[in-house]
């Protein structure tokens, strides 16, 4: 959910207007305060309600899943579309393709995924000064362009550093981490 949210940010504030999402529908209400305007169950027929949402196949999919989910948004895609991976393509996935379409393994670099940086680039300065991208003076200094406001995942500190490894494995065994990010302090084991 950690590269969902940062991608559904990044594409909000480089401009795109309809923004579709898979996930449980219990994180609809944080995926929609970060800029998604759809949100899809993913247990549903996905292929089905995009339809419904755009009035023609979408021509960029970013998968940040990448696992079985990268053949549904290939079939998805729009001829002459894009596909953005963060795991290596699958052996079905090859470029280059009969009907146009390019898929991308996703490493952050700006220069690769072009159809994302391009307009966040062209409105960086506008967004910095607006305040809606904080660079601190710390990562100011190391790199010169790294954006600090992003809404991070929100966060659970388990208790009992260590020992708290347990409960939050049984509670990802029990399916009721979704949407949050858990996080273990070793200092305060006891």
């Amino acid at each position: 959910m950690t590269i969902l949210i940062v991608v559904i940010q990044f594409a909000r504030l480089s401009g795109f207007s309809t923004i579709a999402t898979t996930a449980s529908l219990h994180n609809a209400d944080l995926l929609k305060s970060l800029g998604a305007t759809h949100v899809i169950d993913r247990k549903l027929d996905i292929a089905g309600e995009v339809k419904k949402i755009f009035s023609s196949p979408p021509q960029l999919i970013y998968d940040a899943i990448s696992g079985d989910t990268q053949e549904q948004a290939w079939e998805i895609l729009a001829p002459g579309g894009t596909l953005l991976l963060v795991h290596f393509p699958r052996d079905g996935l090859k470029n280059p393709t009969t009907d146009g379409k390019k898929v991308f393994n996703v490493f952050g670099s700006a220069h690769a995924q072009r159809e994302f940086s391009v307009p966040l680039y062209a409105h960086l300065s506008e967004y910095v000064a607006s305040g809606k991208i904080v660079v601190s003076d710390y990562f100011r200094f190391v790199s010169g362009t790294v954006l600090t406001s992003f809404q991070p995942n929100p966060v659970d500190i388990l208790p009992n550093g260590l020992a708290g490894i347990v409960e939050g494995l049984k509670r990802s065994e029990e399916g009721k981490v979704s949407g949050v990010k858990l996080v273990i302090r070793p200092q305060e084991t006891p």
